[in-house]
């Protein structure tokens, strides 16, 4: 069983401490058997004092896919095989707002950040991270809809 301090320890010895910024991005799994599981983590990382960015994308819910025969070429956003498929999946998509749960694709760790630490959120409607610690306004602040890129394609 993985406890809180254990992850400690292992975050330090990688050389994460409070003057550290760091992108976090886990799978929970890959952290065996965790006591009190994302909650755990969540804290061990936290407890390192480093700012924390973590993606907070919310593309199951604000994301559409590209209409037919318009994907560019080598770009990873999904194209709807018609007409009626993109009308359809653009009547289910949702604005964009800092308290839309993240997407379950990037795993429990951030959404449990979400849920139960302080945060800011920046305000990227498909990519937007959470940050946590010291400098988490400076870098949400110097986030710009611009700076994201989706499959390479500004």
């Amino acid at each position: 069983m993985v406890t809180e301090s254990d992850i400690v320890h292992g975050l330090r010895a990688l050389g994460l401490k409070s003057s550290s910024a760091v992108i976090v991005h886990a799978s929970l799994r890959s952290f065996g058997e965790v006591s009190g599981g994302a909650s755990t983590v969540c804290q061990a990382l936290l407890s390192t004092g480093a700012t924390l960015l973590v993606p907070a994308g919310s593309w199951d819910v604000t994301g559409v896919p590209a209409p037919p025969g318009l994907l560019r070429p080598h770009n990873a956003v999904p194209m709807a095989s018609t007409w009626q498929a993109f009308d359809e999946a653009l009547s289910r998509a949702v604005p964009f707002a800092d308290d839309l749960p993240i997407d379950q694709e990037l795993g429990l760790i951030p959404e449990t950040m979400r849920q139960a630490f302080p945060h800011v959120r920046s305000c990227h409607p498909l990519m937007s991270y959470l940050a946590l610690g010291a400098h988490a306004q400076e870098l949400v602040a110097a986030a710009r809809l611009a700076s994201w890129t989706v499959g390479g394609v500004s």
